[in-house]
């Protein structure tokens, strides 16, 4: 039973006109019946905050471990790509080759017309839009495009 059909069922015993009590022992027995209900849920809800709590606390151990092994990754990846220095390598587990990124290096932010500024929380510029106008042939005050090696490891 629901603590909803319990409660109906407390004031089915009882008379509404007069307020006399119908059947007490099956009253009795409802009030038992209640008492346990609210106490279960109660029980049960302490029991998930507690679950809810491991699982965070596992969330953030699963969290620490992910970063460190993103940070290990990219110091291997730097380290390799050091020792290769754009040189392509193959075997029968894996391949690594390397492409050729252009991305937008910012000289003197300040130089850097207002139509090309975001603001955002902070200010940053646009570097997509500097990206576009630079490679086709633009010249914009305060940027340079630069070229480096992109590498992919499969």
């Amino acid at each position: 039973m629901t603590l909803y059909e319990i409660d109906e069922a407390i004031l089915a015993c009882v008379d509404e006109e007069t307020g006399e009590v119908l059947d007490v022992d099956k009253l009795e027995r409802l009030g038992l019946m209640r008492e346990q209900k609210i106490s279960s849920l109660a029980c049960w809800m302490k029991d998930l905050g507690a679950e809810i709590e491991a699982l965070r606390n596992e969330e953030k151990n699963l969290k620490a471990r992910r970063e460190a092994k993103e940070r290990k990754k990219e110091s291997l990846k730097a380290y390799l790509a050091q020792f290769l220095a754009g040189e392509k390598y193959e075997d029968e587990r894996c391949r690594v080759s390397f492409r050729k990124v252009a991305s937008v290096a910012i000289d003197n932010f300040d130089d850097i017309p207002a139509e090309y500024i975001r603001t955002k929380v902070e200010t940053s510029a646009d570097k997509e839009a500097l990206k576009k106008l630079l490679k086709e042939g633009e010249t914009v005050a305060g940027v340079h495009l630069e070229e480096s090696l992109a590498m992919t490891v499969k």
